[in-house]
């Protein structure tokens, strides 16, 4: 059975503690015991895979004009200030 007790002068359930309210505490104190020395830092290097080539993440322009070609390079700026100066109608529903 339950009962009501006043908790702050709001009456409420009694609440049992869990295990799960250690958990921050337990991180942080295991946190605390990694040395800053024993972390390892390794170089990340991401990439874009379009059309069978790899590009630079983030872009670098001289790497996509590249790897793009001039005439791709071309059409994908055209494309956007096609979007820009006529930008596509808002959608109402899913079938747009």
């Amino acid at each position: 059975m339950s009962n009501t007790v006043a908790a702050d002068g709001a009456p409420g359930q009694p609440v049992s503690p869990t295990p799960y309210e250690d958990i921050p505490t337990l991180l942080r104190d295991s946190i605390r015991g990694i040395e800053e020395d024993s972390i390892l830092s390794r170089p990340r290097l991401s990439r874009i895979y379009y059309r069978g080539t790899f590009f630079d993440y983030p872009l670098k322009p001289v790497n996509a004009l590249l790897g793009l070609g001039p005439l791709e390079a071309a059409r994908i700026g055209c494309s956007y200030l096609r979007a820009q100066i006529w930008p596509s109608p808002e959608e109402v529903n899913f079938e747009q």
